[in-house]
């Protein structure tokens, strides 16, 4: 009756021992989740704001290209009007 006393105290505290260690872990676990959440916010954040620059570097690159090609067509025609002349 005594051992049996002393067993159940013993289960109870390797229990409470479990429980304890259970919700270290759980509240490790949590952290870990909400580090992994707002890792990927912050990528997220940084996808987009890659994206938006690509835009910008798109319109930038659409109008230099338009520029490089007004440029070219006045070159050639300088240079034709140049044959002339001479």
């Amino acid at each position: 009756s005594a051992a049996t006393v002393e067993e159940t105290n013993e289960t109870i505290e390797e229990l409470k021992s479990k429980i304890s260690g259970l919700q270290s872990e759980q509240n490790t676990l949590s952290k870990q989740i909400t580090l992994l959440d707002s890792q990927v916010k912050l990528t997220t954040l940084q996808i987009q704001d890659t994206e938006r620059k690509i835009d910008v570097l798109e319109t930038e690159i659409g109008e230099l290209t338009g520029e490089i090609d007004r440029l070219e067509q006045a070159a050639g025609r300088a240079v034709h009007e140049r044959k002339k002349i001479q």
